[in-house]
């Protein structure tokens, strides 16, 4: 697996946790 597709994917990742955390947190506000 290339270490771009790797990263990628990382970066989805990521971004989908944060937009999670995001929602929960603006939900509870």
């Amino acid at each position: 697996m290339p270490k771009e597709i790797h990263s990628q994917n990382d970066l989805k990742c990521k971004d989908n946790s944060l937009m999670f955390i995001y929602v929960l947190t603006t939900n509870n506000s």
